[in-house]
C-alpha cells in the first residue's frame, strides 16, 4: 500500500485553474462549432436562393427576347436597343 501524500493548495490551485480554462476552450470550440455549422446552413441558404434568382432572371430575360427581340436593356429608361 502506498503512503498518501497531499499537494500544496498553491498546486491544488494551479491544477484547478488549469483544468478550469480547459473546460471553458472546449465549451468555446463548441459555441463556434454551432455557430459554424448555423451559418453553413445560411450560407446553403443563401447560394439555393441565388440560384433560384438567377434561373428567374434567365427565364424572364429569354421571355422578353422572344417578345421584343434580342438587345441590351437599360434598366433606367426600358428601351431595348
Amino acid at each position: 500500500m502506498s503512503e498518501e501524500r497531499k499537494i500544496s493548495d498553491a498546486e491544488k490551485e494551479e491544477v484547478q485553474q488549469i483544468r478550469k480554462a480547459v473546460y471553458d476552450l472546449i465549451v468555446f470550440v463548441g459555441q463556434l462549432e454551432l455557430q459554424k455549422s448555423l451559418i453553413e446552413a445560411d450560407i446553403r441558404v443563401a447560394k439555393e436562393q441565388f440560384g433560384d434568382l438567377t434561373k428567374q432572371e434567365q427565364s424572364l430575360i429569354k421571355l422578353l427576347g422572344e417578345k421584343y427581340g434580342s438587345g441590351e436593356i437599360d434598366l433606367e429608361t426600358g428601351i431595348i436597343t
